[in-house]
């Protein structure tokens, strides 16, 4: 049967091959020691011997493997329908094409065969748990909110951490999912793009709103500019009128200090005539 090992006549060894992305599961049939554990994990490449009846060799594929999920109908393992996901609203909505990238970790091999099976049934687990946890993911949203490439980023990212919670324990490791685009019924798809176009439209006016704050800011920064110097200038001349003044002053009153100095002496000098 597929994976295990054929019996040597010459040497009374089973001998198999370990291609490159494969791992060897060697169970010890006997118990004994000598044997080896019950049951060991050889990642080596390369030619592998063995006890036939003693111990029983299973390789198990730990190349990477993807998952797509496209169409309305199961092809195979490695490709099923397509995913339909309910959005919080109510709402409906779907993925052209999903894919999820996963492989066996390969020290686990053991327990990927205990807990599965043999040969490729690890991928049941893949797929169940997959449609699962994708639609729990991205159902949290409603349809306009899952229309925002940012949001179904940020689904696809958790949807992988809750995945690998899932699946990391029975020995699959999904490595990614590039996150899918999805796809609304027609009125839903002609809703989303007025909603696109009306966001777009709110952008451009908010740059232009913008646009005119900083015009109206440098225009009432260079009007209070020029009035601050206009401002300066009647203020400097001011101060010089103001000055003038003063002196014109000191100068009218030393005239009329002069003017009673001069009339007080004549009118004493009179006096004294």
């Amino acid at each position: 049967s597929p994976g295990v090992g054929q019996t040597s006549c010459a040497t009374g060894a089973g001998v198999i091959e370990i291609e490159p992305g494969e791992v060897a599961v060697i169970y010890n049939n006997v118990g004994l020691a000598v044997f080896g554990e019950d049951v060991d994990v050889s990642i080596e490449q390369g030619v592998l011997t063995f006890f036939p009846g003693f111990q029983r060799v299973v390789k198990l594929d730990v190349s990477p493997q993807i998952l797509v999920m496209e169409g309305e109908e199961n092809v195979d393992d490695d490709h099923v329908r397509k995913l339909t996901v309910r959005a919080s609203d109510g709402s409906n909505f779907y993925f052209e094409k999903l894919e999820i990238h996963y492989q066996v970790i390969g020290s686990q091999a053991a327990d990927v065969v205990a807990r599965n099976g043999l040969w490729d049934a690890y991928k049941l687990p893949v797929r169940v748990h997959s449609r699962e946890v994708l639609r729990d993911e991205f159902g949290r949203y409603s349809f306009l909110e899952i229309a925002d490439p940012s949001t179904y980023g940020a689904a696809t990212a958790q949807a992988k951490l809750a995945l690998n919670a899932r699946l990391n324990p029975l020995g699959i490791e999904v490595t990614n999912i590039p996150p899918p685009k999805p796809q609304f019924d027609e009125r839903v798809e002609h809703a989303v793009e007025e909603r696109q176009n009306a966001e777009q439209e709110v952008e451009v006016q908010v740059e232009k709103r913008h646009k005119l704050e900083q015009e109206k800011g440098r225009k009432v920064q260079q009007v209070e500019q020029a009035k601050n110097a206009e401002f300066q200038q009647l203020n400097a001349e001011l101060e010089a009128q103001k000055k003038q003044a003063e002196n014109e002053f000191i100068a009218a009153k030393r005239e009329a200090d002069l003017y009673f100095i001069q009339r007080q002496a004549e009118g004493s000098a009179r006096k004294e005539e």
